[in-house]
């Protein structure tokens, strides 16, 4: 059992989940490729009432219970009221999303016992598209608490593992959004880029092998 996330809480987040691709809005089209695998879709905006129109009643639209910390506080609502113990991860801004490499990544994840299993594109972790179980509420929580809003510090708290694209290219699953998402969050990153992701600093592996 699966609950998808789809993250819209930022300050010109529902525009951009209200952009049109091929005439349709990018949710919608979110919400379809997520309802491939997920038995529950929660959206986390801070309009919630202009997504109505184009949501199907069937999924969850909130808002952040401790707002102010940008994703984390996202993810804190949504995983806080979620049903199921996994759950993917997605901002509405992401132009394509694959369903498959969802599912690999929670195969991955049980097979391992870790708490999130990310995608990783050229050496980097791709948050925003990963599968966390719900135990990652504890660890966020305590940032939200200490006041801190980066992922970054999310990762350096739980145990995760990294399926890099070989893995999914082995098991032809498309990852052709993976370097758009690498770019996007790169840019938006606050911290230093001398921190690394690997090794025992965030009790990181690669098991994308």
């Amino acid at each position: 059992m699966l609950t998808g996330v789809i993250l819209a809480g930022g300050e010109h987040d529902v525009g951009s989940a209200l952009r049109l691709i091929n005439g349709e809005p990018r949710i919608s089209r979110q919400i379809g490729e997520m309802q491939a695998v997920c038995e529950e879709i929660i959206i986390v905006a801070n309009e919630p009432r202009k997504l109505l129109p184009v949501v199907p009643r069937s999924v969850r639209i909130i808002t952040d219970f401790i707002p102010g910390f940008g994703a984390l506080s996202g993810m804190h609502a949504a995983f806080t009221l979620a049903k199921h113990y996994e759950i993917w991860v997605i901002t509405c801004r992401e132009r394509s999303i694959s369903s498959a490499a969802a599912q690999l990544l929670c195969e991955r994840r049980r097979s391992f016992d870790y708490e999130a299993a990310l995608p990783m594109y050229q050496e980097h972790p791709l948050p925003f598209h990963g599968v966390y179980s719900r135990s990652c509420l504890a660890p966020i929580t305590g940032l939200l608490e200490m006041k801190e809003r980066g992922i970054d510090e999310l990762l350096k708290r739980i145990s995760w593992g990294a399926v890099d694209e070989a893995f999914f290219h082995d098991r032809q699953v498309d990852t052709g959004n993976f370097d758009r998402m690498e770019r996007k969050l790169n840019k938006s990153r606050d911290r230093s880029p001398h921190v690394s992701y690997s090794g025992e600093q965030n009790g990181a592996d690669n098991f994308g092998k």
